[in-house]
Order: structure tokens, then C-alpha cells, then sequence
């Protein structure tokens, strides 16, 4: 017997059916029903009476509901407690995209992320303190010393190259280095549409709706950059101390 059939044996008592049980936690009903009959064989006893309607509990199935009850919330709090106790690492969406899935730099198993807008980034560490920093933005602060410094490669990527006359897109994130970048190049302001979320502007550009400043290993999802102009941005990895 593990933890999952004690969910598995909360969740038939709780709905009353094991149909109902089984589509609640999205296994097939005879899985239930085996590891039921696993959790019966165990304990030696019946936890339910099968009737036309579906299960009642027995006098020895209350009993076990109000242990699986307590067990189960223990667990949760123990799990609750080691998830606490992981180091934070605060970030910027952009970037957490790129650690995680280009360079493989985080496990987001193993760390507490929060995301926060480039901009919000300072304010955050003066409210929270956390173990990792990685952002676009110099910090000047004691507490935090910078490891490293290591830059993103980007270009102007779109969905569709025979579509040349869409919008440019651009973060409304103030301190974005991509906007700033962006509004540097760029002298078509008229072409410019301010976006405020990541996201979107994937979204928009991939479907060839908009172009954007973005970064190059997007490229290997499918983004097509417009030339060959590529820059490098900074961005700085910080620990605390």
C-alpha cells in the first residue's frame, strides 16, 4: 500500500462510485477496482459494501477514511515543509525560458522560481530575499554578488516571411532590454505595437500575425528570423550572500 491508494481509497469514498472516483482522478475503473481489492487485501477486511447504487463504507471503512484523512495531510505537510526549504530563484519570464529549456540551467524541480516583470526586478529583492537572482538589470545591492555574466543572442524573427508589412511588436515592460533594443533599431515607430505579455507576443508572431526582437533559439521552434543581424544582450546571474 502507498500514499496514492490512500487517494485512491479517499476519492471512492468521497464520491460513493467507483466510476465516479476513477474520472475524478483520471484512471480507468478496473485500476480502481484492483487496487481496491489490494487495499482490502492488506487490511484483512472489507472497506465497502458494493451495492446496485455504487459503495457504502463499512464500520472498518470509516475507520480507514479518517486514517487516510490524517496520513494524507501529514504528507502534505511534510512535502509542504522540503518544498520550503528548496532555494528561490527570482527571474524574469524571458529569461526562465530560455534557463530552462535552451540552456538546461534549471530544474524546475529542484527551485522555487518566481517570475517578475524585468522591471519590477529591484523592488522585488528589497521586499523578498532570494537565493538566486538571474536578470537583465545590474543589481548594487550588498547582499547579492554577481557570479556571472553571460549574454542572449537575438534577432528579429517572424512566422511568415511573405508577410513583410505586419506590426512590430514590442514588450510594455519599460525596462525589457528587447524593447529597448528594439526602439534603438527601429525608427518606424508607427509600426510599433506595445504588447504586455510574453506569451501573446509568441503567439502572434509564430502565426505570422507581427514580428518581434526575440531570442535566436526560438528559431529551432519554428521562428524565422528576417536577416542575418544578430545581438547579444547581457544578462547577470546574481547569489546571495
Amino acid at each position: 500500500m502507498n500514499f496514492n491508494d490512500l487517494m485512491i481509497f479517499k476519492a471512492i469514498y468521497e464520491e460513493g462510485t467507483l466510476n465516479k472516483a476513477a474520472k475524478r482522478l483520471g484512471y480507468a475503473q478496473s485500476n480502481i477496482t484492483a487496487r481496491l481489492q489490494t487495499i482490502e487485501d492488506e487490511c484483512n477486511t472489507h472497506l465497502f459494501i458494493r451495492n446496485h447504487n455504487g459503495v457504502t463504507p463499512t464500520a472498518n471503512g470509516e475507520e480507514f477514511y479518517l486514517f487516510s484523512l490524517t496520513t494524507l495531510s501529514k504528507f502534505e505537510n511534510v512535502k509542504k515543509n522540503f518544498f520550503e526549504q528548496q532555494p528561490k530563484l527570482l527571474t524574469s519570464e524571458l529569461l526562465l525560458k530560455y534557463l530552462v529549456n535552451e540552456c538546461q540551467e534549471i530544474s524546475i524541480e529542484s527551485i522555487k522560481i518566481r517570475c517578475k516583470r524585468t522591471e519590477m526586478i529591484l523592488s522585488e529583492i528589497c521586499r523578498e530575499s532570494y537565493d538566486f537572482v538571474i536578470t537583465f538589470q545590474e543589481i548594487n545591492r550588498t547582499e547579492y554578488t554577481l557570479t556571472e555574466t553571460k549574454q542572449l543572442l537575438v534577432n528579429f524573427l517572424c512566422g511568415d516571411r511573405n508577410k513583410t508589412n505586419v506590426p512590430l511588436l514590442i514588450n510594455s515592460d519599460l525596462d525589457c532590454p528587447l524593447r529597448q533594443l528594439t526602439l534603438e533599431i527601429v525608427k518606424e515607430t508607427e509600426r510599433l505595437i506595445e504588447i504586455d505579455s510574453l506569451e501573446t507576443i509568441l503567439d502572434l508572431v509564430s502565426k505570422g500575425q507581427a514580428m518581434a526582437l526575440l531570442p535566436t533559439y526560438l528559431e529551432k521552434e519554428g521562428f524565422l528570423p528576417i536577416d542575418n543581424n544578430l545581438f547579444a544582450i547581457n544578462y547577470y546571474c546574481y547569489k546571495h550572500i
